[in-house]
């Protein structure tokens, strides 16, 4: 391909086994569409796309090998949007944050055009660049400053029902919360609402109560929202509900990559038990039947580091518990 200064087009380079680097490729400097480089098997040298400065979008998805982003030394500006999906030895994008704005904003952990997931290491998702900032491979990229600073968030099990209390330090323009609940860690459902302070400098406690909670393992997170519809999600708290029957155990919690971690099983489980594993969006990502022992094996050498939920079954109960890799 012979050297082009600019692409009124889009470019796409996908599904190429053999395809090892891109050291021949002739990238354009600017492209006005989109750039894609999707589930190339093998592909770990982009060093040719150190040329390009400037496009609509750029898609990185699926590419197994691919380790770093640092050969984008030139790219300064993205119009439409950034995915930098499931390459599952992505560890480094540190050029991206430091030189790239996405539809006129800064690369930032809340920008909403920018799609960072399934990654590893400091690129495993947006969280994991945010929690980079106070290191030297992101000494560019400032987490956004939210419009509600939650101190707090904490659930604990009392009598006959869940009590749910949070605390804000600053809060900007903010409307209400939703309370959501969930029974596997993953599928939220509103609950309650409660009404925000506006806009507030002192610190300010919350709190609300569930009474439909459910036996066993109950997840929440607050859905907060502004005056003008915009939301932001907390954190996720577990609260174990005592007496329940169909506790789950998982240790070692958190597991080391590679190391396998034990389930202890309900002892109301009985007959064949269902194991399921699901990453935090919904995946799932393990699928195994076992024995109704007293205790069962989950191996974690295919998961890479991260959250999850396991769900054990036994066609009558299931219960769901996270699980941590490290």
């Amino acid at each position: 391909m012979a050297y082009l200064q600019s692409v009124g087009q889009n470019i796409t380079l996908r599904g190429n086994p053999a395809l090892v680097s891109l050291g021949d490729f002739a990238s354009p400097s600017v492209l006005s569409g989109t750039f894609t480089i999707e589930d190339n098997d093998d592909l770990t040298d982009l060093g040719a796309l150190s040329v390009l400065t400037q496009a609509a979008a750029l898609i990185i998805t699926g590419n197994d090998e691919l380790a770093t982003l640092n050969d984008f030394t030139g790219l300064s500006t993205l119009t439409n949007s950034l995915t930098i999906t499931n390459n599952v030895l992505l560890a480094d994008c540190s050029q991206l944050p430091c030189q790239t704005t996405v539809n006129g904003q800064d690369f930032d952990t809340t920008n909403p055009n920018v799609t960072v997931s399934g990654n590893t290491g400091d690129c495993a998702d947006k969280a994991a660049i945010r929690a980079a900032t106070n290191n030297d491979s992101y000494p560019c990229v400032q987490a956004a400053v939210l419009p509600v600073e939650l101190m707090t968030f904490t659930g604990a099990f009392r009598r006959d029902r869940v009590a749910l209390s949070w605390e804000t330090a600053t809060e900007t323009d903010n409307s209400h919360f939703i309370v959501e609940r969930s029974t596997n860690g993953f599928t939220f459902s509103a609950i309650g609402e409660v009404e925000g302070q506006g806009s507030s400098s002192v610190n300010v406690l919350y709190s609300y109560e569930d009474a439909k909670y459910t036996q066993g393992q109950n997840y929440y997170r607050l859905r907060q929202v502004d005056y003008d519809g915009s939301e932001s999600v907390s954190n996720v708290i577990t609260v174990q509900v005592e007496g329940a029957a169909t506790a789950l155990k998982i240790a070692p919690n958190p597991v080391a990559a590679g190391q396998a971690s034990q389930i202890v099983l309900p002892d109301n489980f009985s007959n064949m038990v269902a194991v399921e594993v699901f990453t935090a969006d919904g995946q799932r990502v393990v699928n195994r039947s076992y024995e109704a022992t007293a205790k069962v094996e989950l191996p974690t050498q295919d998961l890479p580091t991260g959250m999850y939920f396991v769900r054990l079954s036994d066609g009558a109960t299931s219960v769901t518990d996270r699980l941590i890799v490290r």
